[in-house]
């Protein structure tokens, strides 16, 4: 798959045989249109209060971020867990839409590439950081302290808050609302030996309570390592950990001089990846940013597994393209990178737009798929230097 750039500016289970218990949500990878919420807490109101900048009921506005809406937690917290769980839902669904629409994909990668919350699929990524952050433009305008002095963005339960680091959820906090999975434990019996053995079916969703570092009170919390946006030059070790990844997926890295790219004047194709030879070949000439943004590119599409079909790729190479280049943007984020080295008109509305056919379900579920292949590349070790 051709690299072209072209440079342009800047709970605990009930007992029996098929016990239901909540999942680690921090792992949840799940598509919500693909399972259904089951159950319910004691009935709340269905109340929904007007938005204070527009009017609008509260939930996702075109007035500005959903983070705006002080009614969010209200919406969340004041109702039963099936509606809850509903609400969620449309909310997410609302909030994609906008954020592809209105051509702020890219800024919302690169949250995802910055925050704290690295294994948490795209679509909790999202719901989680828009009620976040109006509550941290509040906890600011009160305490006098920009948003950016706040500690870095970090969400879990109340159990694993205490758990981990001693703290808890301050008095009066309400809790960011995530989707998380609800399995059922079943014994499985093999037909040939009578073993029995116990396993977990996802049954559906349910909403999960998370609080942000800054609603909770405690012992201070160890440094994380987490992204930091330099000046544009990658951190050492980059092209190293980028060939290693791509070497671990059974292809070869190879430095040759292609023949359409003018390192000079941006456009061609910077590299690409060959499944008949099992080779991804970037140009030489290029700086180690730009090797670093074609080789993030070219894993991305294997790790998707884009380049085990080539015919399929053809037939879909739009939602492809999409998929490799968001996982391939937050990569290289997360490596350093200046946003200006990409080439982002796989983001662009229109373009989403032609391949999903304006499908909202499929859009989500490739910005899912790109989350989880950047999880996985950002994971393990890294080389010091190159």
């Amino acid at each position: 798959m051709a690299a072209g750039r072209r440079r342009r500016p800047k709970g605990s289970p009930v007992g029996g045989q098929f016990a239901e218990e909540i999942g680690d949500e921090s792992r949840t990878e799940l598509d919500a249109a693909d399972v259904t919420a089951h159950g319910a807490d004691a009935v709340g109101s269905d109340v929904r209060p007007a938005c204070g900048r527009c009017g609008r009921p509260g939930g996702v506005h075109d007035c500005g971020s959903p983070a705006d809406d002080p009614s969010t937690a209200f919406r969340y917290t004041s109702v039963n867990r099936k509606l809850r769980a509903e609400r969620l839902e449309a909310d997410l669904t609302e909030a994609i839409e906008q954020v592809v629409s209105s051509g702020r994909l890219q800024a919302w990668l690169d949250r995802v590439a910055q925050n704290r919350m690295p294994r948490w699929s795209f679509g909790n990524q999202l719901l989680a950081l828009w009620q976040i952050e109006g509550r941290r433009k509040q906890l600011a305008a009160e305490s006098g302290t920009p948003v950016g002095e706040l500690p870095p963005i970090m969400v879990m339960t109340a159990a694993a808050w205490d758990r981990e680091f001693g703290r808890h959820p301050k008095g009066g906090e309400s809790a960011i609302w995530i989707n998380g999975p609800r399995t059922r434990r079943v014994i499985l019996t093999d037909p040939d030996t009578g073993e029995e053995q116990e396993d977990r079916r996802l049954v559906g969703i349910t909403p999960v309570a998370e609080f942000d570092i800054t609603q909770t009170e405690g012992p201070d919390v160890p440094d994380v390592r987490i992204a930091v946006m330099t000046d544009g030059k990658v951190r050492p070790g980059a092209y190293s950990g980028l060939k290693n990844r791509i070497e671990n997926c059974g292809y070869r890295l190879v430095e040759a001089e292609t023949a359409t790219v003018d390192p000079r004047r941006g456009g061609g194709a910077y590299g690409w990846a060959d499944p008949a030879t099992r080779t991804v070949q970037v140009d030489p000439r290029l700086t180690t940013a730009q090797k670093v943004e074609t080789m993030a590119h070219e894993l991305a599409h294997i790790l998707h597994g884009h380049t085990d079909d080539p015919a399929r790729y053809r037939w879909h190479r739009g939602e492809m393209e999409t998929e490799a280049e968001a996982s391939a943007y937050m990569i290289r984020r997360w490596l350093g990178a200046d946003d200006d080295t990409a080439d982002h008109d796989s983001f662009s509305p229109g373009y989403i737009a032609g391949w999903s056919g304006g499908n909202v379900a499929r859009v989500k579920t490739s910005l899912t798929k790109a989350t989880k292949v950047f999880q996985e590349v950002i994971d393990g070790d890294w080389p010091a230097s190159d």
